[in-house]
Formats: C-alpha cells, structure tokens, sequence
C-alpha cells in the first residue's frame, strides 16, 4: 500500500509495503464458557442442581505498541481496526526517516521500541536488534490455520531463522490507456497475453506526429519492468538480480544482459518509448507520467490508484504482467517488520503482525486498492464489492495477486552496497545507454568480497 511499499522501493519508496502464542490468542475466548453441546453423558440433574457462574475473565492490561515505520497515513485506520479486535492493544506509530538509527538510539536510551519496519535485514541481525519469529510463528494458529499465499509469511530468513513478516503486498499490474486503445483500433487483451502481444500493441499505439507512444517514460520500466520481464524469461531467479538462495548477483550473466538489451530496445529500436530528449520535450520527468494521457502502457502499483481515480482524463483500466517464456510473473513487494529483542511486549506485537493474515486486515487492504494475500472464498468475491476497483479488469487484480514472485530485498546479504553499486545505476542505461562495464565489475566485486565479508561478519558459513 502506498508508502510502506519500501521493502525494493529503495527504487521508489518505498517501498515500501501474527497471532501470539495460543494462550494468548484473540481465539483465547473460544472456550472460556462450559460446552453445553457436548454427547457425553452426564448425571441428571435434580432441582436443587444449580449451575456454578462462569468466572468472570479477568481484564487484560493495557499495552502500547511503538511502532517505527516511515508512514502512516491511511494505516491509521488499520490500526484502529486491531484496537478495536484487541481493545488492550494500541499502537502508538514513531515516523522516521532512519528506522535503524532510531531503534539504536532508543534501545540505548532505555526506551526500546516494539515493532520496526526491516529495511536491512542483514544490519539489523548484526546489531542484534531482532528477535527471532520461527518460534512464534510456528505456534501460530493463525498462521496454522490461514491459506497463505505462496508462503509469503516465510520469505525474510537468515540462517533458517525468521526474523520479519511482511505486513502488506503490492504486486504490480499493467495500466491501459483504453482511449489510446479505441484510437489505434485495439482490443483490450485477456489476462494470457504474452510479451510479443505487449510489443505488438505498443507499436501499433506509437504516433509520433501525436506525441503518443506505447510504453511511458517512467523509471519503473528501468527497474521494475526489466526485473519482472528478466524474471517471466527465467533470467533471474530471484529480484534484485539475485541466485536462488540469495547468496551472489546473477547480474553478469548473459540472460540479464539479453533481458536489459530487450527493454532497452523498446526506446533505442523500436521506438516504442519516448528517448530523454523527447520526454524532456513534452514536460515529462521520470517520475509516473501515465497520466499524461500520452501512453498505452504504464506500471501501476495499489498507491497510484486514487491518483489515477481522481485525475485521469482518460479510461483506464489494469492487465497482469504479460506471460514469459518460462511463466507469468510480477513483483511482489512487501513491507516486513520485525519484533525488537527488548521488547517488553513481544506477544502483542506477534498479534499485531498475525493480525495482516486476519480477514478483517485483509479486506482492509483491498478496501484501500490492495490485494489480499490469504485465499479466501470471501476475499476473491470483495474485490467486486469495493469502490475503488468499480468498472475494472478485476480478474487482473486476482490474477496479479496470485502469481509469482515477492522481492526479498531487506534480506540480501549487504544490500546497500548492492543498490548503490548495480541497480540505482541501471537508470543512466536506459536513459542515456551508458556502459554496462562498470556495473558487471561491481556485480563482480559483490559476488567474489563484498558478500563473503558480509557473511563473516554475521558468522555465517
């Protein structure tokens, strides 16, 4: 959702974006009452039998959750949602700019927050900030009993130990300029439309004369287009340009080379896209100019939508990514939390993070242009029932939410250096085709010192 997309959104935000133990369950209440259904006998009763009065349950203490994060915003209501499930429980929300430094500073301060955003793993585990979750989690009954979608609960491991949750998903879609579509005579494609498809209709829409092009000029397309595309052609395994266990950079190999040549074809060959010049030319910047107005494609996410609600002057309406040669996918992005080790109220901050799996957080999301990450039958019927999604491709938005696959950036091993290095500086080569050659030599650097110093000081093999 909006701003707590920070997990890849050190691109843009950022990005961005659980039930305690048993005993203290919001579930807890289930059987504080005698089973009165039971078909075990038992004897009459006379009547001088009277029932003994159930013990009155005896009132929780109140607890006040600091919360670190970077926004808040409309998850204000999200947390008045809890409160008033768990009427004990307040969070109280500390904004930051610098989550690290803030936690740091006030665990030496005596003063220890209870849940923090954990937009570096790896830096946090080193300053032995987190507390590890596998245990918490695997006594979850929330967690045991939700249909979770594709593990997403799982993802943020170190050593096999967990130690976030993701508190939200934003996968990514496709926006449409249906306008530009009946210009150009094309037909809205189904929700199987391949990558040929997608370059085909953006020739077609390109009208040069008309200022007019098939792809928008965002820096999304540099970033999250290229990785989603690398991803559905099975060039990477994971994003970021990461190997299967997040252990080096497949950045240097020949299948990112070729994914990076194809989306920089779509300005440079087929002129599909506006080049800098161009762009430049008519106003736009690198931020999201789909609603220009001038552009059949765009990347959306569940944060533009109000935006595109209430100032596009055009149609628009969503697809799911395209499909590769190797599957569909899209990005996933998260927001993961974490629970302080000096927390005083680790329980109810678990809740907290087990409450996203919870039905009433999940159809808060998709009230809020979100996607749910639970498979419910009354979670794929709601998003039909929400304003926000009126009069669109909502099988695009399910569809989206089911497919692979989610970034784990904050768990990759040193991944400032990775983002300062490689990936932040991908934009100059698309934007003005510089050379390569430096960022196959950091990504180099990465895989043969930068992770291996990284490991050691983790005291990881």
């Amino acid at each position: 959702m909006r701003k707590l997309r920070l997990t890849s959104l050190t691109l843009t935000v950022i990005l961005l974006f659980a039930v305690i133990l048993t005993a203290c369950s919001g579930n807890s209440n289930k059987d504080s009452s005698p089973n009165t259904s039971s078909n075990t006998q038992t004897p009459k009763s006379t009547e001088t039998d009277t029932p003994e009065p159930a013990a009155p349950e005896k009132p929780k203490e109140p607890v006040t959750l600091k919360y670190v994060t970077y926004f808040v915003g409309q998850y204000q209501a999200e947390y008045d949602l809890f409160h008033k499930k768990y009427p004990w429980i307040t969070i109280e929300p500390i904004v930051t700019d610098d989550v690290l430094g803030t936690v740091v500073a006030k665990v030496a301060a005596g003063d220890s927050p209870d849940l923090a955003i954990v937009d570096n793993m790896t830096t946090f585990v080193q300053q032995d900030l987190l507390e590890e979750l596998t245990p918490y989690m695997e006594s979850s009954e929330i967690l045991k009993t939700a249909k979770i979608r594709n593990g997403i609960s799982n993802i943020y491991k170190l050593d096999n130990k967990n130690y976030a949750m993701p508190i939200s998903d934003v996968p990514l879609w496709m926006a449409v300029n249906k306008d530009l579509l009946a210009k150009h005579g094309l037909e809205m494609p189904t929700n199987d439309w391949t990558y040929d498809d997608f370059l085909e209709m953006a020739k077609q829409a390109t009208d040069l004369k008309a200022g007019e092009y098939g792809v928008s000029y965002d820096t999304t397309f540099n970033s999250w287009f290229t990785e989603i595309y690398a991803m559905a052609n099975g060039a990477i395994p994971n994003f970021s340009y990461m190997n299967e266990d997040l252990t080096k950079t497949v950045f240097n190999t020949p299948e990112v080379a070729a994914s990076l040549k194809w989306v920089s074809d779509l300005t440079y060959k087929w002129h599909v896209r506006p080049t800098t010049k161009e762009a430049e030319s008519y106003g736009w910047d690198s931020g999201n100019n789909f609603l220009a107005g001038k552009s059949l494609f765009g990347v959306g996410a569940d944060w533009y939508v109000p935006g595109f609600n209430d100032n596009a002057k055009f149609e628009w309406d969503v697809l799911p990514f395209p499909v590769g040669k190797k599957m569909q996918a899209t990005m996933h992005l998260n927001a993961p939390f974490g629970i302080m080790k000096t927390s005083k109220n680790k329980e109810a901050a678990f809740l907290w993070l087990t409450f996203q799996y919870e039905l009433e957080a999940q159809k808060w999301m998709i009230e809020n242009s979100g996607t749910a990450f639970v498979d419910d039958p009354e979670l794929t019927s709601y998003y039909e029932k929400v304003d926000v999604w009126k009069g669109k491709n909502v099988g695009a938005i399910e569809r989206t939410g089911e497919i692979c696959c989610y970034t784990k950036t904050p768990a990759i091993l040193d991944v400032d250096w990775l983002n300062a290095n490689v990936i932040s500086k991908l934009n100059q080569y698309f934007y003005t085709q510089a050379d390569l050659t430096p960022l196959l030599a950091a990504a180099d650097q990465y895989n043969n010192q930068v992770v291996i110093d990284a490991r050691k000081a983790l005291g990881l093999k």
